[in-house]
């Protein structure tokens, strides 16, 4: 896995609009949190990675978006 040296992100901090398309979440989402595979949950580092066989971060993507509650 590719190391991350940048200052991670609090995905908790990012706040959707309530006008927004699921389009414009993801878009707004990876702009905000920059790399959408390293970032934090209050204090926990969590750090993505896929097996060859398991959904896409796309699928998964999809269904993180889909469970907020906006």
């Amino acid at each position: 896995m590719t190391e991350y040296n940048g200052e991670l992100k609090d995905i908790q901090d990012i706040k959707f609009k309530d006008n927004m398309t699921k389009e414009e979440r993801m878009a707004y989402f990876i702009e905000q949190i920059g790399n959408p595979y390293v970032f934090k949950c209050g204090d926990i580092t969590v750090k993505i990675k896929y097996s060859e066989n398991g959904p896409s971060f796309e699928e998964c993507f999809k269904e993180y978006l889909d469970s907020l509650d906006i």
